[in-house]
């Protein structure tokens, strides 16, 4: 009889052992889905941030290229002040508009020789 309880017993340790492995297992396997999903989620938000600081670098560098221009214009006007190049106004005249006097049409006639009409088709 011990043989046959021992022949019983076995089976019944090797399924045990073998349904906890597979639960071992689906445990693993949903960890490592979850995992993946995150980090799926980080590799989406990294690449808009990348695209994002893209965008910001290349309007930094658009704006630093203006205030260069801009700077430079200030350094150029610094000098001429410094230098006394150039004179400010001391008064400034106000002038009343007048708007331009439409031009009248003249009618302009060219007389071509009779031996060149021919040719120009009169």
């Amino acid at each position: 009889m011990k043989t046959e309880t021992a022949k019983k017993e076995t089976p019944h340790t090797l399924s045990a052992v073998n349904k906890s492995l597979c639960r071992l297992l689906a445990v693993i396997m949903i960890i490592m889905f979850v995992s993946y999903y995150i980090t799926v989620l980080a590799e989406v938000k990294l690449t808009k941030l990348g695209a994002e600081t893209m965008r910001i670098r290349n309007e930094n560098v658009e704006l630093q290229n203006k205030l260069d221009n801009m700077m430079s214009y200030n350094k150029v006007e610094e000098l001429v002040k410094r230098t006394n190049q150039l004179d400010t106004a001391k008064q400034t005249l106000e002038i009343e508009y007048i708007p331009p006097q439409p031009l009248k049409k003249q009618k302009h006639k060219t007389k071509v020789k009779t031996y060149y009409r021919w040719s120009l088709g009169f």
